[in-house]
């Protein structure tokens, strides 16, 4: 139970520090490569959410041993852990989106800031993360941290 709390606890820091990032930070300093640093802790805050819901089934024994690969871990989320909780289709491609363009961003070769975007290239495709599109992402993860907080609401409580 120690695990899930504390994972819990780390996904809303995670979102809490692009959140002051993304609207305190940014404005004051204007710095367009801020963009890919509110995009990791999203990433990361979400990550970290939906590993909070499977430690709490696996505690519960609702789902079976997993490994620590992420590929299986969101498989298992998706066909398991989503259908229980009710949990909207939009948080589950919020995650996959997140994930697909912070992996892409690691194998790209280029990567630059122009204007409110940030740009990669990869094998002759191009990526862009603008501005607009991490408020909508941000908006979205407090949605669904919101309702984990709410789903493990009594993790919080018995410690």
């Amino acid at each position: 139970m120690e695990n899930v709390r504390f994972l819990l606890e780390e996904a809303n820091k995670l979102i809490n520090r692009a959140d002051h990032l993304l609207y305190i930070t940014y404005p004051l300093v204007k710095d367009n490569k801020i963009i890919i640093n509110i995009a990791e802790n999203i990433n990361s805050g979400v990550i970290t959410a939906m590993e909070a819901l499977l430690a709490y089934d696996k505690l519960y024994k609702r789902i079976p041993p997993y490994s620590n690969d992420f590929t299986i871990k969101f498989e298992m989320f998706k066909s398991k852990v989503v259908p229980r909780y009710n949990i909207e289709r939009e948080y589950v491609v919020l995650i996959s989106d997140l994930k697909n363009f912070m992996d892409n961003r690691k194998k790209s070769g280029t990567e630059f800031v122009k204007e409110d975007k940030f740009v990669i290239f990869r094998q002759n495709k191009v990526d862009t993360l603008s501005f607009d599109k991490i408020k909508q992402n941000l908006n979205s993860s407090k949605g669904f941290l919101s309702r984990v907080n709410r789903i493990l609401g009594n993790v919080r409580a018995r410690f």
